[in-house]
């Protein structure tokens, strides 16, 4: 059995290994973000998009899985067994992460219902394919990132590893309080369409002036429509409809009238 990368650095260190497992999550997860917002919608002549579920520029799952693959690396060196195990665990991972997400968000982040040998839509065969080749690949790239560890002072890996960790916590707890509230509201809009409330289009059409707050909750759900375009909510889907036409004709407005949104005081 092979030591986890990063635990003979840290010297049996537990707090120093932590640190090493946050840069090297960090740097996945990165890699993950390129791959998803530059590198395939490059490859399909598309634009680039945040395809982050979180604000900033990383992709999570990606972090987690590099962390499963190198955990792999640390039982077996054969090639066939790393990419075998590799895109099993990725792919349980993934099955799991988009289940949990529903279950919080009461939504669906992505769906292969489109490819061939999905599993309810959540993974398939193509994404264990991809998986199974990084879980491959990262037994040899993982070289780059530990050489460069070594390079760096130990108050260095102490210093990025906590930041790392402190501003994806603050990142997480952002994004899901803005899921929260957007979710409360496509549940009024959505009790409001059943009702054929008499406010119903006023209450996402009318041109009124946003408050400053509400103008980033606005833009944090634009964000994630772009990122996800499959995003469907299991429960208030009519009104996340309504929602979308709503964010198109606000972006029209102030793209026409050059509205800009207000503090509220």
């Amino acid at each position: 059995m092979n030591p986890y990368p990063g635990w003979e650095l840290a010297g049996g260190n537990i707090g120093l290994f932590i640190c090493i497992l946050a840069i090297l999550f960090f740097a996945y997860s990165l890699f993950g973000w390129i791959w998803e917002s530059a590198i395939l919608p490059m490859a399909r002549g598309e634009k680039f998009v945040n395809r982050g579920f979180l604000t900033g520029p990383y992709c999570p799952i990606y972090g987690v899985g590099a962390l499963i693959f190198l955990l792999v690396g640390c039982f077996t060196d054969n090639k066939i067994e790393l990419f075998f195990l590799g895109g099993i665990f990725a792919c349980i991972l993934e099955y799991i992460v988009s289940w949990v997400l529903e279950k919080l968000f009461h939504a669906r982040w992505w769906d292969y219902s489109d490819f061939p040998a999905n599993l309810n839509g959540r993974i398939c065969l193509y994404g264990f394919l991809v998986f199974g080749l990084f879980s491959v690949l990262i037994q040899y790239v993982n070289n780059l990132p530990m050489q460069l560890l070594q390079n760096l002072p130990l108050s260095t890996i102490y210093l990025s590893g906590i930041t790392i960790i402190v501003a994806i916590i603050i990142d997480t707890i952002v994004t899901t309080e803005s899921i929260k509230k957007i979710n409360f509201r496509l549940k009024k809009y959505q009790i409001m369409l059943e009702q054929k409330h008499p406010e119903l289009y006023d209450f996402f059409t009318k041109n009124r002036k946003l408050t400053f707050k509400q103008t980033i909750l606005d833009k944090q759900f634009h964000r994630i429509l772009k990122a996800f375009p499959k995003f469907k909510s299991t429960r208030y889907n009519e009104a996340l409809k309504e929602f979308i036409n709503f964010q198109k004709n606000l972006r029209a407005k102030i793209k026409e009238s050059k509205f800009k949104p207000i503090k509220k005081k």
